[in-house]
Protein backbone atom coordinates (compact mmCIF):
# COMPACT_ATOMS: atom_id res chain seq x y z
CA UNK A 1 0.00 0.00 0.00
CA UNK A 2 2.91 2.15 0.94
CA UNK A 3 4.03 2.21 -2.96
CA UNK A 4 0.77 2.75 -4.73
CA UNK A 5 0.52 6.10 -2.21
CA UNK A 6 3.80 7.22 -3.53
CA UNK A 7 3.01 7.27 -6.50
CA UNK A 8 -0.12 8.52 -6.69
CA UNK A 9 1.26 11.47 -4.40
CA UNK A 10 4.27 12.00 -6.68
CA UNK A 11 1.80 12.16 -9.95
CA UNK A 12 -0.32 14.82 -8.21
CA UNK A 13 -0.50 18.13 -8.50
CA UNK A 14 1.51 18.05 -4.85
CA UNK A 15 4.08 15.76 -6.34
CA UNK A 16 4.64 18.39 -9.16
CA UNK A 17 5.34 21.27 -7.23
CA UNK A 18 8.10 19.26 -4.93
CA UNK A 19 9.47 18.11 -8.07
CA UNK A 20 9.59 21.92 -9.38
CA UNK A 21 11.19 23.20 -5.73
CA UNK A 22 13.66 20.27 -5.85
CA UNK A 23 14.74 21.00 -9.55
CA UNK A 24 14.78 24.72 -8.72
CA UNK A 25 16.87 24.58 -6.00
CA UNK A 26 19.32 21.54 -7.71
CA UNK A 27 19.94 24.49 -10.14
CA UNK A 28 20.51 27.41 -7.43
CA UNK A 29 22.98 25.18 -5.62
CA UNK A 30 24.88 23.97 -9.05
CA UNK A 31 24.67 28.24 -10.39
CA UNK A 32 26.13 29.12 -6.81
CA UNK A 33 28.75 26.51 -6.80
CA UNK A 34 29.73 27.91 -10.38
CA UNK A 35 30.21 31.33 -9.08
CA UNK A 36 32.33 30.29 -5.95
CA UNK A 37 35.01 28.54 -8.60
CA UNK A 38 34.73 31.44 -10.88
CA UNK A 39 35.67 33.23 -8.04
CA UNK A 40 38.16 30.87 -6.51
CA UNK A 41 39.86 30.32 -10.31
CA UNK A 42 40.53 34.30 -10.16
CA UNK A 43 41.57 34.41 -6.52
CA UNK A 44 44.03 32.39 -7.18
CA UNK A 45 45.35 33.94 -10.46
CA UNK A 46 45.33 37.05 -8.66
CA UNK A 47 47.73 35.12 -6.06
CA UNK A 48 49.59 33.68 -8.37
CA UNK A 49 50.02 37.01 -10.50
CA UNK A 50 50.89 39.06 -7.33
CA UNK A 51 53.68 36.37 -6.09
CA UNK A 52 55.27 35.99 -9.70
CA UNK A 53 55.91 39.72 -9.44
CA UNK A 54 57.13 39.90 -6.22
CA UNK A 55 59.64 37.12 -7.09
CA UNK A 56 60.56 38.30 -10.55
CA UNK A 57 61.15 41.47 -8.84
CA UNK A 58 63.36 39.99 -6.26
CA UNK A 59 65.82 37.71 -8.44
CA UNK A 60 65.91 41.16 -10.87
CA UNK A 61 67.26 42.55 -7.67
CA UNK A 62 69.81 39.92 -7.05
CA UNK A 63 70.55 39.62 -10.62
CA UNK A 64 71.69 43.24 -10.64
CA UNK A 65 73.73 42.89 -7.50
CA UNK A 66 75.46 39.68 -8.68
CA UNK A 67 76.32 41.92 -12.00
CA UNK A 68 78.05 44.29 -9.57
CA UNK A 69 79.91 41.43 -8.42
CA UNK A 70 81.24 40.03 -11.54
CA UNK A 71 81.93 43.81 -12.29
CA UNK A 72 84.13 44.34 -9.30
CA UNK A 73 85.87 41.05 -10.71
CA UNK A 74 86.43 42.30 -13.93
CA UNK A 75 87.72 45.51 -12.59
CA UNK A 76 90.09 43.52 -10.70
CA UNK A 77 91.47 41.17 -14.06
CA UNK A 78 92.02 44.63 -15.53
CA UNK A 79 94.00 45.71 -12.40
CA UNK A 80 95.99 42.30 -13.09
CA UNK A 81 96.56 43.18 -16.89
CA UNK A 82 93.82 40.67 -18.14
CA UNK A 83 92.10 42.46 -20.26
CA UNK A 84 90.75 39.84 -22.60
CA UNK A 85 89.07 37.85 -19.63
CA UNK A 86 87.83 41.03 -18.17
CA UNK A 87 86.29 41.78 -21.11
CA UNK A 88 84.47 38.53 -21.85
CA UNK A 89 83.66 38.86 -17.36
CA UNK A 90 82.30 42.61 -18.64
CA UNK A 91 79.93 41.38 -21.32
CA UNK A 92 78.33 38.56 -18.86
CA UNK A 93 78.20 41.33 -16.25
CA UNK A 94 76.11 43.67 -18.62
CA UNK A 95 74.01 40.49 -19.83
CA UNK A 96 73.11 40.24 -16.24
CA UNK A 97 72.70 43.70 -16.13
CA UNK A 98 70.03 43.90 -18.74
CA UNK A 99 68.26 40.73 -17.51
CA UNK A 100 68.28 42.40 -14.32
CA UNK A 101 67.20 45.57 -14.89
CA UNK A 102 64.01 43.68 -16.90
CA UNK A 103 62.93 41.55 -14.13
CA UNK A 104 62.82 43.82 -11.61
CA UNK A 105 60.48 46.36 -14.14
CA UNK A 106 58.34 43.42 -15.52
CA UNK A 107 55.27 42.30 -14.36
CA UNK A 108 54.50 38.04 -14.50
CA UNK A 109 52.02 38.45 -17.42
CA UNK A 110 54.70 40.28 -19.68
CA UNK A 111 57.22 38.11 -18.60
CA UNK A 112 55.38 34.81 -19.55
CA UNK A 113 54.19 36.98 -22.78
CA UNK A 114 57.71 37.54 -23.70
CA UNK A 115 58.87 34.10 -22.94
CA UNK A 116 55.87 32.51 -25.35
CA UNK A 117 56.62 34.94 -27.64
CA UNK A 118 60.24 33.54 -27.95
CA UNK A 119 59.74 30.19 -28.08
CA UNK A 120 57.39 30.85 -30.92
CA UNK A 121 59.90 32.66 -32.72
CA UNK A 122 62.67 30.31 -31.98
CA UNK A 123 61.58 27.23 -31.20
CA UNK A 124 65.08 25.12 -31.56
CA UNK A 125 66.30 27.20 -29.36
CA UNK A 126 63.86 26.85 -27.05
CA UNK A 127 64.11 23.27 -27.12
CA UNK A 128 67.42 23.02 -27.02
CA UNK A 129 67.43 25.24 -24.22
CA UNK A 130 65.17 22.92 -22.32
CA UNK A 131 67.06 19.56 -23.50
CA UNK A 132 69.88 21.90 -21.71
CA UNK A 133 68.51 22.78 -18.54
CA UNK A 134 67.32 19.09 -18.47
CA UNK A 135 70.79 17.55 -18.63
CA UNK A 136 72.14 19.61 -15.95
CA UNK A 137 69.55 19.41 -13.38
CA UNK A 138 69.66 15.85 -13.81
CA UNK A 139 73.20 15.89 -13.14
CA UNK A 140 73.19 17.88 -10.47
CA UNK A 141 70.53 15.84 -8.86
CA UNK A 142 72.68 12.55 -9.82
CA UNK A 143 75.58 14.15 -7.94
CA UNK A 144 73.53 15.31 -4.99
CA UNK A 145 72.22 12.13 -4.35
CA UNK A 146 75.45 10.21 -4.24
CA UNK A 147 77.25 12.89 -2.37
CA UNK A 148 74.11 12.74 -0.04
CA UNK A 149 73.78 8.71 0.47
CA UNK A 150 77.78 8.69 0.74
CA UNK A 151 77.71 10.90 4.06
CA UNK A 152 74.50 8.64 5.49
CA UNK A 153 75.60 5.93 6.98
CA UNK A 154 72.91 4.86 8.29
CA UNK A 155 72.94 1.47 6.84
CA UNK A 156 75.57 -0.67 5.67
CA UNK A 157 75.84 -3.04 3.06
CA UNK A 158 77.69 -6.48 2.43
CA UNK A 159 80.11 -6.50 -0.69
CA UNK A 160 78.69 -8.27 -3.27
CA UNK A 161 81.68 -10.58 -3.39
CA UNK A 162 80.99 -11.64 0.12
CA UNK A 163 77.56 -12.55 -0.80
CA UNK A 164 77.92 -14.95 -3.76
CA UNK A 165 75.04 -13.96 -5.91
CA UNK A 166 75.60 -10.30 -6.33
CA UNK A 167 73.43 -9.09 -4.39
CA UNK A 168 73.23 -7.68 -0.73
CA UNK A 169 70.74 -6.97 1.80
CA UNK A 170 69.94 -4.64 4.71
CA UNK A 171 68.24 -5.33 7.95
CA UNK A 172 65.52 -3.73 9.45
CA UNK A 173 68.08 -2.55 11.93
CA UNK A 174 70.13 -1.14 9.69
CA UNK A 175 72.72 -3.89 10.05
CA UNK A 176 74.33 -5.87 6.54
CA UNK A 177 73.46 -9.78 6.58
CA UNK A 178 73.49 -12.17 4.18
CA UNK A 179 70.60 -13.66 3.19
CA UNK A 180 69.61 -17.36 3.19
Amino acid sequence: MGQATTRRASSGPEGQGVKETVAETASDVAETAKQEMVDVKEQAGERARSMGDSRSTEMGSQMTSAARAVRSASSELRQQGSTTAATLVDAVADGAQRLGSYMESTDADSLLRDAESFARRRPWLTAGAAATIGLVASRLLKASSARRSESTNWATTVPRSARGDGSARVTAGGEAGVAA
